[in-house]
């Protein structure tokens, strides 16, 4: 059809400000294909806390909440739901009702609470909710692959136990402040505002929420994702970023040696 030409004619002809935007526009995807250089990665030994997610799991029952502080900041706790057919299993099929107490909930919650702060926040969520679908966070190693029994990793995601955290990120807020990033409560909503200043110039974090959920989700140790911060804008600082910059993060987690 002819006239379906006529437009594509004009627009390489006539409009040099789409085409400049769209040259901009390859150049940005093929920069962001490029694999970083030496100077542009940071390679660090990060801890984290897998096994006590094991061994929380080995210790769950069916009659009773069990509780494990997993870092500072960090409370897991759970039971083990009632049995069911593999059918039901696989179409996510659950009834979770709980009649009993809590007992020891409350003072399980207070290990984890800084009594010399006022910046004390809860945030509780349903661990391995079957209602949801299993998403992987970016750069991070499948749960099928995480270094612990294959047994926990079958019963949480067939859930064969209801799993819940209870986090606390005043403990997160402290190590960053020691690291020399300035932290605000987010007031009216779960999340926190980070930056750091060096001279005339602020490196404030996007998403800490990704960050937040390396703890709380993928278990890993408040000072790994702390040192993951102040590494990156020392790094920054070395080379000279320009205001306005947006500095992209592409973290990759792995276990054993180091992948070539």
């Amino acid at each position: 059809m002819p006239g379906c030409r006529v437009p594509l004619r004009f627009i390489a002809k006539s409009s040099r400000g789409l085409r400049t935007r769209l040259d901009r526009q390859i150049t940005s995807i093929v920069k962001s294909l490029d694999i970083p250089g030496p100077e542009r990665r940071i390679d660090l030994e990060a801890n984290h806390h897998k096994h006590e997610l094991e061994t929380l799991v080995s210790d769950l029952n069916p009659s009773s909440f069990t509780y494990k502080k997993i870092g500072d900041g960090l409370l897991m706790t759970g039971l083990r739901t009632r049995k069911r057919t593999l059918s039901s299993k696989l179409m996510a099929q659950h009834t979770f009702a709980w009649n009993g107490t809590k007992d020891g909930f409350e003072e399980a919650v207070q290990c984890i609470v800084d009594r010399e702060s006022a910046e004390n926040e809860i945030w509780y969520g349903l661990y391995n909710n079957p209602t949801s679908e299993y998403r992987l966070g970016p750069g991070m190693v499948p749960m099928f692959c995480w270094p612990i029994d294959l047994q926990a990793i079958r019963d949480i995601f067939f859930y064969d136990v209801a799993l819940f955290s209870v986090y606390n990120p005043v403990h997160l807020m402290h190590k960053l402040r020691e690291a020399g990033f300035n932290v605000k409560s987010l007031r009216g909503q779960r999340g926190l505002k980070v930056e750091k200043v060096v001279g005339d110039r602020a490196f404030a974090v996007e998403d800490l929420g990704y960050f937040t959920t390396l703890i709380t989700g993928e278990f890993f140790d408040e000072e790994s994702v702390v040192e993951c911060l102040r590494s990156t804008s020392e790094m920054a600082v070395r080379a000279a970023v320009g205001p306005y910059t947006r500095i992209e993060m592409q973290i990759e987690e792995y276990f054993g040696s180091k992948p070539t």
